[in-house]
């Protein structure tokens, strides 16, 4: 299997052997971070949640830390039942513990109430 480190601006191509034998890792993090990507990959999520206002339909969110890759689609159907109904800024927690992974689903901006 084929990873690319994206940890530093050298972007190293490491090729896995197996679990343990990595060639192409010009660094510790990037061994790290090969032999996490082959046996437990996660990943951010970004979305949207929907809200109860008209004039901002969506808030964008996102993972405030990685989750488990297989749990991406258990984690969108959960998100997707969420509706936001206060206003809230940049950073605020929407879901707490997401999926109990330790991770946080937070908005990415202010929402703002439209003057009219």
């Amino acid at each position: 299997m084929d990873v690319l480190c994206y940890l530093c601006s050298k972007g190293c191509q490491i090729r896995a052997v197996d679990s343990e034998h990595l060639i192409g890792a010009d660094c510790k993090k990037g061994e790290a971070f090969a032999i996490e990507e082959i046996t437990a990959p996660k990943r951010v999520l970004t979305t949207t949640v929907k809200t109860i206002f008209k004039d901002i339909p969506v808030v964008s969110v996102k993972t405030d830390g990685a989750i488990p890759k297989s749990d991406l689609l258990k984690a969108m159907d959960y998100i997707n039942k969420i509706l936001v109904t206060d206003y809230k800024s940049a950073g605020d927690v929407i879901i707490k513990d997401l999926l109990g992974t330790g991770v946080n689903v937070v908005t990415t901006t202010n929402m703002w109430r439209s003057k009219k």
